[in-house]
């Protein structure tokens, strides 16, 4: 009788260590989210960028003396929306503009009829930018 419960046990817990290992092994990891500059700019191999590098982002990015505002600045990449938006959609890249434009860009063109979007906007804004923030993949 005892050897019965014994093997059911190793049954159940060897059928639930598999499954376990399996879901592990099959389903990727997500990775952290980017809310800040410091997390954009520790990211190894992504890319950022902006549809323009003007006025006040240009001045207080130039003028910095955060190193991590300093790389931001010197990395940053002018780019339309449309091929911003398109490298933001390919991964490993962040697009920087207007926090409400670009919440109402990421609704009508890139959010399905389920609310689901591929795209992540920024939860940091910076009061130096007047309400910028930014959003990727």
């Amino acid at each position: 009788m005892a050897v019965g419960w014994w093997l059911a046990a190793c049954l159940v817990l060897g059928s639930s260590y598999r499954s376990s290992l399996i879901s592990h092994l099959v389903v990727a990891g997500k990775s952290p989210v980017i809310n800040t500059v410091e997390d954009l700019v520790g990211r190894h191999g992504w890319g950022w960028g902006t549809p323009r590098m003007t006025g006040a982002l240009k001045t207080v990015l130039s003028t910095s003396p955060d190193l991590a505002m300093q790389k931001f600045y010197k990395e940053m990449q002018v780019k339309s929306i449309e091929d911003g938006m398109g490298l933001v959609l390919k991964g490993g890249f962040a697009f920087i503009y207007s926090t409400y434009y670009g919440k109402m860009l990421v609704a009508t063109h890139y959010t399905d009829q389920t609310g689901d979007t591929p795209v992540h906007i920024s939860t940091s804004q910076y009061d130096i930018f007047f309400g910028n923030s930014f959003g990727m993949r």
